[in-house]
């Protein structure tokens, strides 16, 4: 994506009609920096973030320095787990947060429907005896290194008991509840 934007107009010793054209070109490519992640002119909401994009030239190019409070910014970065990859960080004054540690979750029945709509990057969770395979999505985490937190249900009071989460590939976890299976569970998939 480039713009070209002539900043030498409008110039003093210039008369503004000789300078119409470049400054009706500087005002279009305005209008069109503006609208790659905002809502743009003239229109409902105009203004506003749609979405927010972030380059990474070098690694490390966009880490900012310190962060006087009461600021706060987000930005990319390299990669914890594969330096190839940016992720995304939120920095306050006092730290750091990896926001895109969470990779996956899901809230899901004994019978391992996905309840309430509550699940990210969960293809399946196929349920035999107290045993739930679960599948991510392609692409969910890089390789086997991440983790999984298991706990009961959201807003239940229940004590859920798992003796191993196996992780058998980037696609595959595995989870063992003993003595038997809770009525509803959630589990978080996680990597830096």
């Amino acid at each position: 994506m480039s713009f070209t934007f002539n900043d030498t107009i409008p110039a003093a010793a210039h008369n503004p009609s000789n300078d119409q054209d470049i400054m009706l070109k500087n005002n279009i490519a305005d209008a069109q920096i503006w609208a790659v992640d905002h809502i743009g002119f003239n229109a409902l909401n105009g203004g506003t973030h749609k979405f927010t994009h972030f380059t990474k030239n070098v690694i490390g190019d966009n880490v900012p320095g310190a962060v006087a409070n009461p600021s706060s910014v987000a930005y990319t970065a390299a990669g914890v787990g594969d330096a190839t990859r940016p992720q995304y960080y939120f920095k306050t004054d006092l730290n750091t947060l990896p926001i895109s540690l969470i990779r996956a979750y899901a809230h899901c029945s004994n019978t391992g429907a996905i309840l309430l709509s509550q699940s990210f990057n969960v293809t399946s969770a196929v349920v035999v005896s107290a045993t739930v395979t679960v599948t991510l999505t392609a692409n969910a985490v890089t390789g086997t290194s991440y983790g999984v937190l298991v706990t009961g249900g959201l807003g239940v009071a229940s004590t859920v008991t798992y003796n191993a989460v196996t992780i058998n590939s980037a696609t595959v976890f595995t989870i063992n509840f003993v003595p038997a299976m809770p009525a509803t569970f959630t589990f978080v998939v996680f990597q830096l």
